[in-house]
């Protein structure tokens, strides 16, 4: 159980701190004050960065693939870069675009899935 939460740079939370936390915590609010975004911190923090969880985070605000023009690719090779997630946090958005990347098996250090070589 935690006993406090600090947030700084997350979304529209620029620095929050909520001490003396208890088994079971109110969180109340106007409409877009920070509800939501103390509760995807803790999930965050739950998960130890699970892409699931940052997949399902965006997801559920419809941050993945919407944009009005996207420039849309795929990575194809035994391990793709890591998860972009900058625009989760402060002044950082998500610019529609997706970069590509294509290897070969000949161009990786690592010899594909399901094998030993």
């Amino acid at each position: 159980m935690y006993s406090s939460i600090q947030i700084n740079g997350y979304r529209g939370l620029d620095s929050f701190r909520m001490e003396k936390l208890g088994r079971v915590n109110l969180l109340v609010g106007m409409n877009n004050s920070g509800k939501t975004s103390i509760l995807e911190c803790i999930e965050l923090l739950r998960s130890a960065g699970d892409p699931h969880v940052l997949s399902a985070i965006a997801g559920r605000r419809g941050e993945w693939g919407h944009a009005d023009d996207p420039d849309v690719c795929a990575t194809f090779g035994p391990r793709p870069d890591p998860l972009d997630v900058s625009h989760l946090f402060a002044n950082h958005e998500l610019t529609g675009k997706i970069r590509i990347l294509r290897r070969t098996v000949a161009e990786t250090s690592q010899p594909p899935v399901g094998t030993t070589g």
